[in-house]
């Protein structure tokens, strides 16, 4: 009967533990999107001036602010927009313009649109720096289904694993949203390993760092 009891109670403690897991990744999950789409915007920003003041630029600028507008009220016809841009504009607004469409699509509930234009956009570019944002926000998307299958976050944990090298532009980001595909698979110790590597890393922004240890804290990971 104890041993029943023992198994039940362990049971539940799982199930908690589970629970405050998912909570704590919605909660840093929803700022790390946040921050890494203020970035994305500022580059944007500052690539779209830049290709503005060039006259061969100048339409494809103006029609990747027109459809940034548009994404407020009706994200739908935003990525429309932003596919076309990136269909027939000069690659570097392009790039931008893909990396939008696919955000629009997410926003419009197009799920399997925008899983699909961020697969294409990490295997077309050769900038690793929009690259690598296409198979993290794939990632993200995969995490935030209801259910995601474990072959698919299998697919996702091999895709984000190259990005945590060194020399990757994004890596810190990587190794966050890569503990948390170690979660929703259920590896606790791999999620542990990698978020302690983090938040020693004395490379990694201060802010990533903090969010490691905020996660092994309050998940309770550090107590084993």
């Amino acid at each position: 009967m104890n041993s029943l009891s023992d198994t039940l109670i362990r049971e539940v403690d799982e199930d908690l533990r589970r629970d405050r897991l998912a909570r704590l990744w919605k909660q840093y999950g929803s700022l790390l999107v946040g921050l890494i789409i203020i970035l994305v915007l500022a580059v944007a920003g500052t690539e779209g001036w830049r290709s503005y003041q060039r006259s061969t630029h100048a339409d494809a600028s103006r029609r990747l602010a027109e459809a940034a507008r548009l994404a407020a009220t009706d994200p739908s016809a935003a990525a429309q927009a932003f596919t076309a841009v990136a269909e027939d504009g000069p690659s570097d607004i392009a790039v931008l313009a893909r990396l939008r469409a696919a955000d629009a699509m997410a926003r419009a509930g197009d799920r399997a649109g925008a899983l699909d234009a961020y697969q294409k956009l990490a295997a077309s570019t050769g900038d690793p720096l929009y690259g690598s944002l296409g198979t993290l926000f794939r990632a993200i998307l995969v995490l935030e289904q209801p259910q995601a299958n474990l072959a698919a976050l299998e697919t996702v944990s091999a895709e984000l694993a190259p990005l945590t090298a060194a020399d990757q532009p994004w890596r810190a980001t990587a190794q966050e949203v890569l503990a948390a595909v170690a979660l929703e698979r259920g590896d606790r110790a791999k999620a542990r390993e990698i978020l302690e590597a983090l938040r020693n890393d004395p490379m990694a922004p201060s802010e990533a760092r903090a969010r490691a240890g905020q996660v092994l804290t309050q998940s309770g990971m550090e107590d084993r």
